[in-house]
């Protein structure tokens, strides 16, 4: 074994070619005491809320933040399990991976869906907002759905959701 800062490996991987070592170090995760520090604060906050529902955390590509929001979700799963075993109706913890904006403009629709569909809401395609004007549909009075279904319908599900599911933490992850 050839000891390193961060603990020891295989002196046999010396051998290897560059691809294996690539990859043997690639499954190794460092814990580094900044994530840690974030994570407990994360924790801290969430568990036992002050004044402060949203919490920013952001750093350069690579640092760790993906791995953060995991442990994180993980940690809360955990920790909300007995509540869960309790109701199980009840979504304590979800996130997503917010996709970046296209053209310079963001989809709101798109992030919308994407977070119900991480609630595991039904019927997403039908959240719609009924607010029906003539000039909106055909003779028969019949619409379009792909028309009617818009960004405020989308966030007032999304919102039910996170209140009847008594969601206790949504994370966002962007790319």
């Amino acid at each position: 074994m050839v000891k390193t800062q961060s603990g020891y490996f295989p002196e046999e991987l010396l051998l290897q070619s560059n691809e294996t070592k690539t990859n043997y170090f690639k499954s190794i995760t460092i814990p580094h005491r900044r994530l840690k520090e974030a994570l407990d604060v994360l924790l801290i906050n969430i568990l036992e809320p002050a004044d402060t529902l949203v919490f920013l955390v952001f750093g350069v590509t690579g640092v760790g933040k993906t791995t953060l929001r995991l442990r994180l979700e993980k940690m809360l799963l955990e920790e909300f399990l007995p509540s869960l075993r309790k109701n199980p109706g009840q979504i304590a913890v979800a996130g997503i991976e917010a996709i970046p904006a296209s053209g310079g403009k963001f989809s709101y629709k798109d992030y919308y869906t994407r977070a119900l569909e991480a609630l595991n809401e039904v019927l997403i395609e039908y959240k719609v907002d009924y607010g029906i004007h003539r000039d909106e549909g055909n003779d028969l009075g019949l619409l379009n759905r792909a028309a009617r279904q818009d960004a405020p319908a989308l966030r007032l599900a999304m919102e039910k959701v996170f209140r009847y599911r008594q969601l206790e933490a949504f994370t966002v992850d962007e790319a």
